[in-house]
């Protein structure tokens, strides 16, 4: 529970310090909803605000809400996420993009893997 040094502010006990993001905080969907009757209706990628913070909904995880400053824009959590979370790719890789497997199926020889390669004309 965060108390403001100034005013005596005590912020809701349902809020949770984010591991990854130190200016995140999270809760569950229905504490949220629970202390916060007017954004009730806040819907999975949403992003809302009122004076002082930002609220988003997950798209994944749907269950949580999460917050952070309105001094660092309605895009940080959104945008900073992909770099806390595992990434997947969820295309094929492009053509002529480098795989493990493209690198692998590769022939070189041990000797002259690392030797530059140099055109000899006769």
């Amino acid at each position: 529970m965060k108390v403001c040094p100034q005013c005596g502010f005590v912020d809701p006990q349902c809020w949770r310090q984010n591991r990854w993001v130190s200016s995140v905080d999270y809760t569950r969907i229905e504490d949220f909803q629970d202390e916060y009757p007017a954004f009730a209706d806040i819907r999975p990628g949403e992003t809302l605000s009122d004076a002082f913070c930002y609220y988003y909904r997950g798209k994944k995880q749907r269950a949580f809400v999460y917050r952070w400053p309105k001094l660092l824009g309605p895009q940080y959590y959104p945008k900073t996420r992909h770099l806390t979370e595992r990434h997947v790719p969820r295309r094929p890789p492009l053509k002529g993009q480098k795989t493990l497997e493209n690198e692998s199926a590769a022939p070189t020889s041990e000797a002259g893997a690392m030797a530059p390669k140099v055109e000899v004309s006769v």
